[in-house]
C-alpha cells in the first residue's frame, strides 16, 4: 500500500480551518470585512445618534422652554467635535491593537483618545459645577486641565504596560 503524502496546510488554510471550527479568537485577529474604516463607521453611527438626541432636546425644549435644556443642548453642540474625535481615536487605538503588524501603535491612539475624553469629562463637571456647585470643583477641574498632557503620558503609559505584558504572554507560549 502505498502512503498516503499529507498535504502540507498553508497559512490561509489553517485560518479557515480554526474559523470554522469556531475560533472566534482567531478571527478577531483578522481585519473585518469593513477593515480600517470600521471605526470610522462606528463613530459616524454614533454622531448620527448624537445628533438625533440634540435634535429631540430641541423639540421638546421648544415645548417646555427650559434653560437648563438649553444649556445641554449648546453643551453637546459647542463639544461635538471634541467627542468626534475622541471616539475616531479610541475607536483606532482599539481596533490597530488587535493585530500584530498594528498593536504597537494602538496604545498611542487609546492615549490620545482617552485624554480627549477626560477633557470632555471635565466640560461635562465644569457646566454642573457652576450651574449646580456653584463653583465648589473649580480648583480641581483646573488642574485637570491644565495637566491634560501628564494624563496623556500617565494614559500611555498604561497602554503600553498592557502591549508589553501581552507581548511577554505571547512570546511564553510560543517557548
Amino acid at each position: 500500500m502505498p502512503k498516503e503524502k499529507k498535504r502540507k496546510k498553508n497559512v490561509s488554510e489553517e485560518k479557515k480551518e480554526a474559523c470554522s471550527e469556531g475560533n472566534i479568537a482567531e478571527r478577531l485577529k483578522r481585519p473585518g470585512v469593513f477593515g480600517y474604516m470600521w471605526p470610522m463607521i462606528t463613530t459616524l453611527i454614533g454622531l448620527f445618534f448624537l445628533i438625533v438626541m440634540i435634535w429631540v432636546i430641541r423639540i421638546v425644549n421648544n415645548e417646555l422652554n427650559s434653560n437648563f435644556l438649553t444649556l445641554v443642548m449648546a453643551f453637546l453642540v459647542d463639544n461635538i467635535a471634541l467627542i468626534l474625535i475622541a471616539s475616531l481615536l479610541l475607536g483606532y487605538g482599539e481596533y490597530l491593537y488587535r493585530f500584530s503588524g498594528t498593536k504597537a501603535i494602538g496604545p498611542l491612539f487609546s492615549a490620545l483618545g482617552a485624554a480627549l475624553f477626560l477633557m470632555f469629562i471635565a466640560n461635562i463637571l465644569k457646566v454642573i459645577d457652576s450651574e449646580l456647585l456653584g463653583e465648589k470643583i473649580s480648583e480641581i477641574l483646573a488642574y485637570v486641565e491644565s495637566n491634560i498632557l501628564l494624563f496623556f503620558v500617565l494614559f500611555l503609559v498604561v497602554g503600553y504596560i498592557k502591549f508589553f505584558v501581552d507581548v511577554d504572554r505571547i512570546l511564553r507560549n510560543v517557548k
